[in-house]
This record gives structure tokens, C-alpha cells and sequence, in this order.
């Protein structure tokens, strides 16, 4: 408000929008800025001095020019005028304004986006994307070349307005300040020698010091909220399905996919389930390497706590290959099938979600020369779970060791990526696509598409062998 006030002082031609995801907050702000402006409000021109008071003059005397008046006829509830620009065209020289409400014949000089994210239309990524667009379009309606578009707001996702504007910063103006942005009240340089996290300062320690600070992030019941309200931090959510302790503790890192033990893959596909492959709705494919914990041990690298006791015939999972691809089904259709062709001796199965978006994939896979050794495999899932619920399987199978990140594959860093900022990324086509384990990470032998190994019984060099039960024939 202040810094629209002092452009509103320099140029009295200037015409202000405030625009946020629904029109009451921009009227909220406008009222405050109208009840700052009243005629009536004393305004300190000279502070105190010794035993001199403070010289107090009302804001009608020291701003005549900047004193609300009535919005000219027509215009938005909220608007106001000036009196500097009173009667002078038909926009308000203050006026509110939605991120969905249509802008059309509206001329801004200058723009202001308070919190048009919201944790109502940033839940998912078509959402956010909508967010994003309508920003965009704020530019055009801009008269004044030289106007600018200001952003103040929370991060709700990861890939968000604050982020999109972060990579276009040249073009707009972004304020974002954390709890910790401060510096050294005595230099006023941040020095890292304060006593917050990494040295860091209270940005307002008169509102909150960095002790106070310290205490309520201790007592704080929920991380999600300290994280974006006081850090200006995205998060996955207050319970994260993925924690980066988790995906470190399925990390193999001293393990390559060319050096694990013998086994058949499967192609995992969440094709997009929009004929025009709209935003947020792309392919994910992952290739997944399965063996046994019989094949496992002894492998370098292949450090599986409680291998030994695993049944020989346990399915472990190894995705070796993840991406994911902004397009149509069509356009995919030669990735898969080059996927293939690269590991024709290995891959087994393709599996895709049972579907409308199966039907076409499966005719065309039966129409490939593969398709006699790569079966198509329609998976069924819950349709009205949620993807929570469908990718509870994933964390049951990474908890009970049957699922490992080697520590480098084409793709790992955006699969990891994904499943960490999960339900709020950017995509979820990936997690979607890993979700189609979820039915079979527990089942042992065989899984649709590879048959179930004959396994052998156990040798005295096997770690599974148990010498046989000690039997004594009855004397008569």
C-alpha cells in the first residue's frame, strides 16, 4: 500500500488494480488503504525532538492530492478515486479485481497480485497452471508501457505462480520474504552470525525475535504451515508420503541397474487421459527391474536389510529408467517402443491402467511385432481411490526393502523429484505410473506378465538352507 501510495503521489495519472484469487481480499486491501487516506488522519512531517513533540499535521494538509473520493460511476465495489484525478476517465485511480474474473476494458497503469494462490486452487497442477495463465494475462490490459505488476504471496506448491515468476523474474516483480531474511541489526549486512538456522537474522524482530522465533517453530503442531506462512517454503504436505529419509533409506547408492542381479522388466505407463493432452496431464513411463532375494545376496552393493529372511521367491523392484513426456499417447508410441527394442532380451510386460486410454494402447501394442514376447497388461485399480491411497502400496513396498533406487539411472533425479514434492508438484504422471505396482509389491513369484521362477530347493552353500529335522523311528 505504501509504495502504491508514493507512485500514486509521483504521478497522479496513475490507475492501481489489485488483483488476488477472489475479489474480497483486493477489497480488504483497499479498504485499508482508503481508511490510511482519510482526510481527517494526522500525519508526522517532523518526529520528535528532545523535549520538542512530534509536529503532527492531518493527511488532507500534507496530501491533498491522494484524498479518497468517490469511484467514477460503474466501477468495481471497492474502487475509489482521488482527488488529484477526481472525474478524470472512466477506470478509478484504485480498483479490485480476481484472478478469474474477466479484465477485459479495464487499463491499469500499474498492478498488484496479493495471494492469488490459495490452498483451494493449488491443489493440483491443472490448477495451478490456471493460476498461471491468468496471470499472464494481465500484461496486455496494461495502457502504460512502463506499468508495472507486482506480486506478494505464498507458495502453495512447488511449481506455483512464485515459482513460474521466479524464472521470469526480468519481467515482473516478486517480493518474497521468509521469517529468517533479515540481517544484523548493527551493520545491517546479513552476516550469517545470527541464532537462526545457518546464521541467519529475525526479518522483524520487533514483531517476532530470533528467540521467539526459535520457540514457536519448537511448539509449532503443524510443519506444513510454518513452512509456507514463516519460511515462504513450498512443502509436499505436513505428512509427506515420500520424506526424504525414506527415499535416502531406498537408495542403493553403491549400485548401477548394468550391475544387478539377472531378472525380466516391465514397462510401467500413466498415459495422458486427454485426447489433446492438456496441461498438467502428460505420459510417465518407468522401466522397472524385478528379481528375487535369492538373486540379491551376496550381489556388491546390494546391502538389503533383512534379505536372508525373505522367502527365496520375494519380488524385489529396481526402477532403472523414468520420464516423462509432455505430449499425446501417439507421441510416445516410438519412445516405448524404442524402450523395447533397447532391451529386447529383458522387458517383459507393459503394463497400463485399465482405461479408456488402454483400449487404443492396447490394439496398437498387438499390432507390433513385440507383442508376442511383451505382453500387454491392463492393470486394475480402485478408480475411486485417491492417489494417496493408491500409492500407499509404494510405501509399504519400500518399508519392507522390496523397493531400491539404484544410485544412478536415466530419470532418477525427476522420479525422486516427483515423489518428494507429492501431492504438489508439478506433475503427478510419475507417481501415477509407479502406483501400478501397488497390487503386487507384497506378492511373491510370479507378477503379471513374468512367469514365477521354479525355485530350487535350497543347497548347504545357499544362505537358505536349514538342515533337515532330526527323525527317530519308534522302537517297537
Amino acid at each position: 500500500m505504501d509504495i502504491a501510495l508514493w507512485e500514486k503521489w509521483r504521478d497522479p495519472e496513475k490507475r492501481t488494480m489489485y488483483v488476488s484469487a477472489a475479489t474480497q481480499l483486493a477489497n480488504e486491501i483497499l479498504g485499508e488503504m482508503r481508511n490510511m487516506c482519510n482526510a481527517e488522519n494526522m500525519v508526522e512531517i517532523i518526529p520528535a525532538q528532545g523535549k520538542e513533540p512530534p509536529v503532527l499535521v492531518p493527511f488532507s494538509a500534507a496530501f491533498p492530492q491522494l484524498v479518497p473520493c468517490r469511484a467514477s460511476p460503474g466501477s468495481p465495489p471497492g474502487s475509489f478515486n482521488t482527488v488529484g484525478r477526481q472525474g478524470m476517465g472512466r477506470e478509478p485511480c484504485f480498483f479490485p479485481s480476481s484472478i478469474g474474473s474477466n479484465k477485459a476494458g479495464k487499463h491499469p497503469t500499474d498492478i498488484y497480485v496479493d495471494d492469488p494462490s490459495n490452498e483451494r486452487n493449488s491443489t493440483t497442477p491443472v490448477q495451478r497452471e490456471k493460476v498461471i495463465q491468468s496471470f499472464k494475462q494481465l500484461e496486455p490490459i496494461l495502457r502504460d508501457p512502463s506499468g508495472n505488476i507486482r506480486h506478494i504471496g505464498t507458495p502453495w506448491a512447488f511449481y506455483d505462480l512464485s515459482a513460474w515468476i521466479g524464472e521470469h523474474s526480468e519481467e515482473w516483480s516478486q517480493y518474497r520474504f521468509g521469517c529468517w531474511d533479515g540481517v544484523n541489526p548493527n551493520t545491517g549486512i546479513a552476516d550469517k552470525k545470527g541464532r537462526g538456522p545457518n546464521g541467519a537474522y529475525a526479518l522483524c524482530p520487533d514483531f517476532m525475535s530470533d528467540l521467539e522465533l526459535l520457540a514457536a517453530e519448537d511448539r509449532i503442531d503443524d510443519p506444513e504451515f510454518w513452512s509456507q506462512q514463516y519460511l515462504v517454503q513450498p512443502v509436499a504436505a505436513a505428512y509427506a508420503l515420500f520424506p526424504d529419509k525414506r527415499l535416502r533409506e531406498s537408495t542403493l547408492f553403491d549400485i548401477l541397474p548394468e550391475n544387478l542381479p539377472k531378472g525380466r522388466k516391465i514397462i510401467l505407463w500413466d498415459p495422458t487421459s486427454r485426447a489433446d493432452a492438456k496441461i498438467g496431464d502428460w505420459n510417465g513411463i518407468i522401466l522397472v527391474h524385478v528379481t528375487t532375494a535369492e538373486r540379491c545376496i551376496g550381489i556388491p552393493g546390494l546391502e538389503i536389510p533383512g534379505i536372508a529372511d525373505m522367502p527365496p521367491d520375494t519380488n524385489i523392484f529396481f526402477p532403472v529408467q523414468a520420464r516423462e513426456i509432455r505430449g499425446q499417447i501417439a507421441e510416445c508410441m516410438e519412445y516405448v517402443a524404442d524402450l523395447i527394442y533397447e532391451n529386447s532380451e529383458d522387458i517383459a510386460a507393459l503394463w497400463v491402467e485399465n482405461t479408456m486410454s488402454c483400449d487404443a494402447l492396447r490394439a496398437w501394442a498387438h499390432q507390433q511385432h513385440w507383442a508376442r514376447k511383451v505382453r500387454f497388461v491392463p492393470i486394475n485399480l480402485k478408480s475411486r481411490a485417491k492417489k494417496q491411497q493408491r500409492l500407499q502400496g509404494i510405501q509399504v513396498g519400500m518399508a519392507e526393502n522390496r523397493i531400491f533406487f539404484p544410485g544412478k539411472f536415466p530419470g532418477r533425479d525427476i522420479l525422486l523429484k516427483r515423489l518428494s514434492e507429492f501431492p504438489k508438484s508439478e506433475s503427478d504422471d510419475l507417481p501415477d505410473a509407479f502406483a501400478l505396482l501397488t497390487n503386487f509389491i507384497m506378492k511373491r513369484g510370479a507378477v503379471p506378465g513374468i512367469e514365477a521362477e521354479k525355485v530350487a530347493s535350497p543347497g548347504p552353500d545357499s544362505p537358505y538352507w536349514k538342515p533337515p529335522p532330526m527323525r527317530h523311528k519308534r522302537r517297537r
